[in-house]
């Protein structure tokens, strides 16, 4: 009987150890518990861009609906009730899972300004963030979708490669450019010099979720 009772107690201990590792190492899910993915410093800024996010689309939801409703012409009205499907299956996607997650424009600029006074941000590599809406002057064009930018007039990073745009529209001689949508500092590169060194710089990628994850998420 006593052995019975040791044997019950080591499972109920194996029981609750298993269930509280378990808890500690639960990831996170939809909604707005993805971003707890991102470091503690991102986080806040993160779920106020996802909250005015699901604002934004709760009235757009709304505003379609009351079109709908008050539509008389019958082609018209099937295709607002089209909408009406396509906005709410958007809303319940952005609340319940949000994967990929929603990356608005007021995390911080990787650069940013506040009234006069320049702030520097120090980047990291996993970092994510949006083009300062002062740009970035372009110091040189590698090729098709690469370009050395030059930020040391707003910030202290200097040369920063820049990968995955167009650059078809830009030159050397370009003052300044502007980048739409989320940026990474998704690591380190090299280029050569025009004296024919190396020089290691940060390059920035448009944000993918994938590929974030699997560099900075530890499983």
């Amino acid at each position: 009987m006593r052995g019975l009772k040791s044997v019950a107690l080591i499972v109920l201990v194996l029981f609750i150890a298993e269930a509280t590792a378990a808890r500690k190492t639960k990831k996170p899910t939809g909604g707005e518990k993805i971003y707890d993915f991102f470091p503690v410093s991102m986080r806040s800024k993160l779920k106020k861009a996802w909250k005015l996010k699901v604002k934004r689309t709760e009235k757009q939801h709304r505003s379609i609906k009351r079109a709908a409703t008050r539509e008389r012409n019958k082609e018209r009205k099937v295709q607002l009730k089209k909408l009406v499907l396509l906005s709410e299956a958007s809303l319940v996607h952005l609340k319940t899972k949000n994967d990929p997650p929603f990356i608005g424009n007021n995390i911080h600029a990787l650069h940013n300004t506040s009234r006069s006074r320049v702030v520097f941000y120090n980047w990291r590599v996993g970092d994510v963030g949006m083009c300062s809406k002062y740009g970035f002057k372009v110091f040189q064009v590698i090729d098709d979708s690469t370009v050395l930018l030059d930020s040391s007039h707003r910030s202290p990073h200097g040369i920063f490669m820049l990968k995955g745009f167009s650059t078809q529209d830009l030159t050397d001689e370009n003052s300044k450019t502007n980048i739409n949508g989320p940026l990474w500092v998704s690591g380190t590169t090299r280029y050569t010099t025009a004296l024919g060194g190396t020089k290691t710089v940060y390059l920035v990628e448009p944000f993918d979720w994938e590929k974030w994850k699997k560099a900075n998420v530890k499983k």
